[in-house]
């Protein structure tokens, strides 16, 4: 049975990644120009495609990678894929199965490769992993969920502070 809770936060991760990657869609350079000075017709699919950013929610294709493959991470990919159907965006969900920062880095590179426009991440290791993510930032929106790293070029960190939680 799903965890309310967990849903809510696979909504708002969802919801958090949509504003990331709209509002990094906003301005930018003029669509190019063929040779008579006419926009190309290249289509909406191949517009979202451009430079990472996608034209609405329905263009997205986010990712989300964890920290580990804990249960806590199956019930956050739940509510995931449940904002997944009620946006129509395709949502990429990756877990390290042995939890280290090497695993992490070639997953979200893979996922890079697969065109990803932004990219939510549990960091493993911040302090090793901090000009990565700023390589990542670089590109896509990087948003940094339960572990953060505050260093980093990220977004915004979602998540609480967990050393004053006790």
């Amino acid at each position: 049975m799903s965890n309310p809770k967990s849903l809510v936060f696979g909504h708002s991760f969802l919801s958090y990644m949509m504003l990331a990657v709209l509002a990094s869609g906003c301005g930018g350079a003029p669509a190019p120009s063929n040779k008579d000075g006419a926009k190309p017709d290249t289509g909406k699919k191949e517009a979202a495609k451009q430079d990472g950013k996608a034209k609405s929610a329905k263009d997205a294709k986010v990712a989300f990678v964890s920290n580990n493959p804990a249960e806590f991470w199956t019930i956050a990919e739940a509510g995931a894929r449940k904002a997944e159907q009620e946006t129509g965006s395709i949502v990429i969900f990756k877990r390290p199965q042995d939890a280290s920062a090497s695993t992490q880095k070639q997953i979200i590179e893979d996922l890079m490769t697969q065109g990803v426009n932004a990219i939510s991440v549990s960091v493993i290791s911040p302090e090793n992993q901090t000009s990565f993510i700023d390589e990542i930032a670089a590109r896509i929106p990087v948003l940094c969920v339960d572990n953060d790293a505050v260093k980093s070029k990220r977004k915004c960190y979602l998540g609480t502070a967990n050393l004053q939680a006790g």
